[in-house]
């Protein structure tokens, strides 16, 4: 796949405001691509996206450089810690106790740790090799519209995505689409947000790469059919407020 060329073909028709980013797992550090950025300091997954989608950079970290725990097993960086998997990090945040945070952790996907380190990068600047292992996308909601109707093109049926309210980006964005290699949407976590640079209306869209065409050739196909975006607004006349209407005198002043 020409992933600059599908950057641009994607970004055709649906005109996102941010890079669409592709993400490659490592099972060894020797797969980063030379001239891939490092973090200075302990970093989270999300915030190596931020680089990738805002600054158009391509980012690595491995799994010492993590910072967010939650990130790194949900990547398969890390082993999941015993907090997590039974609900301390949740209970009286996220659940009102251990078991209900336990239950929310057991339906939160995370990958083997076998994974030595991560590399965000914008597809645009996908070259010498470089391979995206999942892509995602953060959209607003009509862009997102756009997307699902995309997704549904070949086969029709529902789009259906879980979401447990938590590290959307990595769980759902990332370890749900390489378990299932399928197409995935959530919203930001709070992590994302506060860290990480996530907006109000961001939705996150992601699907495997064995996904993208299917995307594009959605997207073509719903296109063709008439559905745009942006999308057109249908303009009727405007009941104007009282004094605000231009009445017959206000035109026939015209001819004098």
């Amino acid at each position: 796949m020409d992933w600059p060329k599908y950057a641009e073909e994607l970004n055709s028709y649906i005109r996102m405001t941010q890079f669409p980013i592709g993400f490659k797992l490592c099972k060894s550090r020797d797969e980063i691509p030379k001239g891939a950025r490092r973090p200075r300091f302990r970093i989270n997954v999300c915030q190596l996206g931020l680089y990738a989608r805002a600054y158009g950079w391509t980012m690595a970290a491995t799994w010492e450089e993590q910072n967010c725990v939650l990130g790194a097993c949900c990547c398969g960086l890390i082993p999941t810690p015993e907090r997590v998997s039974k609900g301390v990090l949740g209970a009286g945040v996220y659940q009102k106790d251990l078991e209900a945070a336990a239950a929310m952790q057991r339906e939160m996907p995370k990958l083997d740790p076998i994974y030595d380190a991560i590399v965000a990068f914008p597809l645009h600047s996908a070259t010498d090799g470089l391979e995206p292992d999942v892509i995602m996308l953060y959209v607003n909601s009509a862009q997102c519209l756009r997307l699902i109707q995309a997704s549904l093109w070949h086969e029709g049926g529902a789009f259906t995505s879980p979401s447990v309210g938590d590290a959307g980006m990595c769980s759902m964005g990332i370890a749900y689409v390489m378990k299932t290699q399928g197409i995935a949407k959530d919203v930001p976590c709070m992590g994302d947000r506060r860290f990480a640079g996530a907006q109000e209306g961001d939705i996150i869209f992601s699907f495997h790469k064995s996904r993208a065409q299917q995307i594009l050739e959605g997207l073509e196909g719903t296109h063709k059919g008439g559905i745009r975006y942006p999308i057109p607004t249908y303009l009727s006349e405007a009941a104007m407020p009282f004094n605000y209407f231009t009445e017959v005198g206000d035109l026939l002043a015209k001819k004098k």
